[in-house]
């Protein structure tokens, strides 16, 4: 199935219907993963076969996202992590720290999956300049 019938409420650039403009798939790896491809992943490389290569953002947690979580002051996760995860996001009253948390924090680029949706959300469109270029760690 093609993209855009999976996606019909997608707008399309009419000059440019076979391109969406703001697409970002991003990909999310843990360091602690037993990848044999983590070089490939960081650079891109991984996905350079892909339809979508120039759109993927691959995003790292070194060397979890448990641990980033914890570092950046949200409590730490429990043995159900799904409760935890939950917990930790209804905890976020501030998307706004929790984006410059994420980006003062080296063990992650999660920051961009956060600036990429608050750019996209009317409250933060003002407040959170759009990912210019799609950053790949190396």
């Amino acid at each position: 199935m093609s993209l855009h019938k999976a996606f019909p409420s997608i707008e399309y650039n009419m000059k440019r219907a076979t391109r969406m403009e703001r697409l970002v798939i991003f990909t999310i790896m843990d360091e602690d993963m037993d990848f044999r491809n983590r070089k490939s992943y960081l650079s891109g490389d991984l996905f350079r076969n892909s339809p979508f290569y120039d759109r993927i953002v691959p995003i790292i947690n070194t060397p979890n996202m448990d641990r980033v979580m914890e570092e950046i002051g949200l409590g730490s996760i429990q043995s159900k992590k799904v409760r935890s995860y939950a917990r930790i996001m209804d905890e976020i009253v501030d998307p706004m720290k929790f984006l410059l948390d994420l980006d003062g924090n080296s063990n992650t680029n999660m920051d961009l999956f956060v600036r990429h949706c608050m750019s996209c959300s009317p409250p933060y469109q003002s407040q959170v300049d759009p990912i210019r270029k799609l950053n790949r760690r190396k």
